[in-house]
């Protein structure tokens, strides 16, 4: 299974990759162990951005549509199909 993309949130507490497996894993940085997992996706996951203000997460990938979750609650808040 491929990692397309790693990424540090803006806080440095958690770490999140994604990849072949259609699903991003977050992890504490505390002690590196998952902590949760964002699995709304159809297809390989590729992209991941935090907001400067480290509230909001938007990822994107195969499947065409951006999803922006509210970080906080690690709930998605909204998706944008794109070609």
């Amino acid at each position: 299974m491929s990692i397309y993309n790693v990424k540090y949130s803006v806080d440095n507490k958690f770490l999140l990759s994604c990849g072949e497996d259609r699903k991003v894993h977050i992890y504490s940085t505390t002690d590196y162990q998952e902590i949760n997992t964002l699995s709304d996706f159809k297809d390989s996951v590729w992209i991941l951005a935090f907001s400067d203000d480290n509230k909001t997460l938007a990822v994107g990938g195969a499947d065409k549509v951006l999803r922006i979750y509210d970080w906080n609650h690690k709930k998605l808040k909204n998706s944008l199909k794109y070609d």
